[in-house]
């Protein structure tokens, strides 16, 4: 680096290497920052929080409300030891406590006033302060060694930050109505727990899968099960990602949250023309089918794309999605009779294995348009061994899974809600038609 004339930086970036590269980093109000830490770390903050050594992802803390906005449709208190609120700003440069096994510490901002203390290795340390319910007001007269850690430090206290001196101890300048310097004891005591050999057997990861069937199978008796109506068509849709065409009415709702502080939402629908089944997908995600696709076989681990369950010829899954301008789509077939075992096609994890006995490239049958959150697709029926008359009834699924940096971050479908794993290639594989809704044909 060398300075103008004038006293400005000049920065070779000629010089300078990556030290992350391909990193989706999602802006907000706050909550979107990037640091360096000892030992080669970077840290992005947001949701999640993540930890980068070597140019690869180590580690991710769940931070599901960042930023101020985000934060007013979050609890305003934590609801379980550790749960982040509301993060906003870094206090600064992490600090490093003089004694202990916690490393280096970095504090984040929580909005409804308390603030975050995490290791650069992506361990959680504790919060300092507490919130509006629990917290105490800021003493009046404050007096010199005061216990302050059941004090509550306002709702948007924008700007505290920890600083550690030469003598090792560590300070917070805090205050929304008052400057103050704080004190931090007790880092110097934290201990990690040993590294220990947890063995999960493949008995109790089955035993875990009926569990959350069950718990799935409750809550849609509870809610009863909920029907989906593909429409018969007069006239087919135009396939060009415009939904005017479709019935409002018709669409069923797959995901609505609030992110930011606004509502979205994704929908769906289905219809029949002729010999063609038709899909139509509304999303606030604009950026929805991006999907790598490095393994067709495995669209769904490497990015977003539609999903659709139907409960026909075996019980099979049409993905479909887009690569490079053109559309990709597989069929998934569980179950298709005189299929030879060194056909079958395995979905495996280090425990167990799913297996399919076809697994289908029909992407040259398939038409698809849109974008910018709007896409409507068109397959054969007789591609999906599907037949449709009025009032016919049968089981289904629609769905779409969301991606970011070639992998798959969100199963969302409108019958099955049971889907939140991401991280095990067999039970992203996996059908499972008890859990989901009728698909009924009418006009």
């Amino acid at each position: 680096m060398r300075f103008t004339a004038g006293g400005a930086p000049v920065y070779e970036l000629k010089t300078k290497a990556p030290v992350i590269s391909n990193v989706t980093h999602r802006w907000s109000s706050g909550g979107a920052e990037a640091f360096p830490g000892a030992d080669g770390w970077t840290i992005i903050t947001g949701g999640p929080m993540r930890g980068y050594r070597g140019g690869e992802l180590q580690w991710t803390y769940d931070s599901r409300w960042p930023s101020l906005h985000a934060s007013h449709e979050a609890p305003q208190r934590a609801q379980f030891p550790g749960e982040l609120v509301g993060t906003t700003r870094l206090l600064g440069h992490p600090v490093h406590p003089s004694a202990g096994e916690a490393g280096e510490v970095w504090a984040i901002n929580g909005n409804p006033g308390v603030i975050h203390l995490l290791t650069s290795d992506g361990f959680f340390v504790g919060t300092l302060g507490r919130d509006r319910f629990q917290g105490k007001p800021w003493p009046i007269t404050e007096t010199r060694g005061a216990d302050l850690s059941e004090v509550w430090f306002f709702d948007e206290h924008f700007w505290p930050t920890i600083n550690q001196g030469s003598d090792g101890q560590i300070h917070l300048l805090i205050g929304k109505h008052h400057n103050s310097i704080v004190r931090i004891d007790g880092l110097e005591s934290v201990r990690r727990l040993p590294v220990v050999a947890l063995e999960v057997t493949a008995e109790q990861l089955a035993a875990a899968e009926s569990w959350r069937i069950a718990a799935e199978q409750r809550r849609q008796r509870t809610n009863g099960r909920q029907t989906l109506t593909v429409t018969l068509r007069d006239q087919p849709p135009v396939i060009d990602g415009d939904l005017v065409e479709w019935d409002s009415k018709r669409f069923v709702s797959i995901y609505r949250d609030k992110i930011g502080g606004r509502e979205v939402a994704i929908t769906g629908a289905l219809a029949v023309h002729g010999d063609r089944l038709f899909v139509a997908v509304r999303s606030f995600d604009d950026d929805l089918l991006n999907n790598t696709g490095d393994t067709p076989t495995m669209l769904f681990k490497t990015g977003g794309a539609i999903d659709l369950m139907l409960g026909v010829d075996g019980n099979q899954r049409l993905l479909v999605t887009r690569q490079q301008g053109r559309a990709v789509a597989m069929r998934y077939r569980q179950r298709v009779v005189g299929t030879p075992d060194d056909q079958r096609v395995p979905f495996s994890s280090p425990t167990r294995t799913v297996w399919f006995d076809r697994v289908d490239d029909v992407s040259g049958v398939v038409t698809l348009a849109g974008g910018k959150g709007s896409y409507e697709l068109s397959i054969p029926l007789a591609t999906l061994g599907l037949t449709a008359s009025d009032d016919a009834r049968i089981a289904g699924d629609l769905g779409v899974l969301r991606g970011a940096q070639g992998a798959t971050i969100q199963r969302l479908y409108w019958h099955n809600k049971a889907t939140s794993i991401t991280a095990d290639v067999p039970s992203e594989a996996m059908l499972t038609p008890a859990l989901w809704g009728e698909l009924v044909f009418a006009r």
